[in-house]
């Protein structure tokens, strides 16, 4: 048998039990009590001050694999070693505080295993001295597995609902952890995703519906789809934001939640941000230190509150924790004191970022009653060295193109990539330089970079009108650029920047280098 039961819950004094039954006792009474306690639909047993068994009825005893007869003057650490630490606790707790102790659940490991909850008594004698412990048990195996059953269900679902995998690159790395609260066997709505965003770039997002059940469960869905549609078309987080803030009063306007957004540029190297009344960010750089960020936070979605930007420059070797509130909880409440807890078990834990977030999870999550999510991203410390960038100033003179060309080819057959992959990339890059030099403004920067999978071209200028795909027709002599680049490459597409645009396109390098 094995047993781990819960904290236990004292009562107010019940009818006493007593071992000299009131009036003349004979031996035809005892026994019509043992044939009554044997029929009833609770198992019972009586224990004297040596932890010996004086009575047990038969739901008990065959639990215990023996007859009620051989238990008689044996303890339960010989008839049932598995549970014999936590009985005897409970019997010396009575025996020593002549009060009862009720709400414990015991687990039986037989075949098949039972569960039981029990309430434990003082056995009074005749002088009012406490002479024994009787236990009161009753079998609810039915209904503790019909509970487990419904929590594989719900976690089931949980998870249908999260990603089954999640995406890294070369310049960051990220790990994932998920952990259904203890609390109940309803689906929570707690909720993380990483989406590729294009030209080596990656958005996550983590958040937390309030309440629990199919409804939250529901809420978190339909607010996962709308922030992987925004990520499709690279809004930027505060845009984000504002439009889950918007989804979400549509669903329900008395539901609120509380989410973080994040995108992520290998380029620069920076994290821009919309926090969402949710805890902030932690993190940990390569020398060790470690700080919540301080960013932004605008209210919860829901409230119509406008998002609030913030952006951090990740260096080597730092990593970054997005996490909802049931990681940093402590039973008073102090979300400051979860957030220390935090950082002292990052900056303590394994170097490896998959063992690093099971060691936070094993800390801080071992047995939640709210569901966690937890989201760790890292910038390797060598990523200098898993990316080769070259960046060309494209002249506004048109005539030069040639030049530009010629630049980008270079630095390409130098990367010693496939004859067919430079001849597609520079078509690419001089369609890119060239929409740029048309439809934008100000200074055009041509960047290419090289991972180990993938080749990123981009055209960066000042202007901010977006470029926008359309067919030409047979007799233009323009506007089939971005049709080509649409064609050539594996991916496109653009996004705002602060000063400007940006207008990408990705070639998958695998088995072609």
């Amino acid at each position: 048998m094995t047993s781990s039961p819960p904290e236990a819950r004292e009562s107010a004094p019940l009818p006493r039990l007593s071992a000299v039954p009131p009036g003349p006792s004979t031996g035809d009474e005892a026994a019509l009590l043992a044939v009554l306690l044997d029929a009833a639909p609770v198992g019972f047993a009586h224990y004297d001050r040596d932890f010996r068994y004086v009575h047990i009825s038969a739901s008990l005893a065959a639990g215990n694999g023996a007859s009620p007869a051989a238990h008689l003057g044996r303890t339960t650490r010989e008839m049932a070693p598995d549970i014999a630490d936590v009985v005897e606790a409970l019997i010396a707790r009575v025996l020593d505080g002549g009060e009862p102790v009720l709400g414990v659940e015991v687990d039986a490991a037989s075949t098949p295993p039972s569960h039981w909850t029990t309430g434990w008594y003082p056995v009074r004698g005749a002088d009012d001295e406490v002479v024994g412990v009787a236990v009161v048990a009753t079998d609810i195996t039915d209904v503790a597995e019909a509970g487990a059953s419904l929590k594989r269900t719900a976690l089931t679902l949980q998870r249908s609902l999260l990603p089954a995998e999640v995406p890294s690159t070369e310049e960051l790395e990220v790990a994932v952890r998920y952990s259904a609260g203890a609390a109940d066997t309803e689906v929570g709505g707690d909720w993380y995703d990483v989406i590729e965003i294009g030209a080596g770039r990656l958005a996550m997002v983590i958040g937390d519906v309030m309440g629990r059940g199919v409804l939250a469960a529901a809420v978190m869905g339909q607010l996962r789809t709308a922030a992987r549609t925004c990520a499709r078309l690279d809004l930027r987080p505060g845009e984000v934001v504002d439009v889950l803030d918007g989804v979400l009063r549509d669903l329900d306007e008395d539901a609120i939640a509380t989410c973080v957004y994040a995108a992520f540029d290998p380029h620069t190297r920076e994290l821009r941000l919309a926090v969402a009344g949710h805890p902030p960010p932690v993190l940990l750089e390569a020398d060790g230190s470690v700080r919540a960020l301080a960013v932004e936070v605008g209210a919860p979605l829901g409230l119509s509150d406008p998002a609030r930007e913030t952006t951090v420059r990740l260096r080597p070797g730092s990593t970054l924790a997005l996490y909802t509130d049931g990681l940093i909880e402590t039973p008073d409440d102090d979300l400051d004191a979860g957030i220390a807890a935090l950082c002292r078990t990052l900056a303590s834990g394994p170097a490896d970022l998959e063992p690093l977030a099971d060691a936070v999870m094993s800390a801080l999550a071992p047995s939640s009653a709210d569901d966690v999510a937890l989201l760790l991203v890292r910038v390797p410390d060598d990523v200098d060295s898993r990316s080769l960038t070259v960046v060309v100033d494209v002249p506004r003179e048109r005539a030069l193109m040639f030049d530009v060309r010629g630049q980008a080819r270079l630095a390409m057959r130098s990367w010693a990539l496939l004859d067919e992959v430079v001849d597609t990339a520079t078509l690419l890059a001089s369609e890119l330089a060239t929409n740029a030099l048309v439809h934008g403004r100000g200074r055009v920067e041509l960047r290419l970079r090289l991972t180990r999978d993938r080749l990123l071209l981009e055209a960066v200028d000042g202007g901010h009108h977006m470029p926008r795909r359309r067919r030409a027709g047979e007799d233009d002599e323009g506007g089939r650029g971005l049709h080509l680049v649409a064609t050539l490459a594996d991916r496109w597409g653009s996004r705002a920047t602060d000063d400007g645009k940006v207008v990408w396109a990705e070639l998958d390098l695998a088995g072609n280098r």
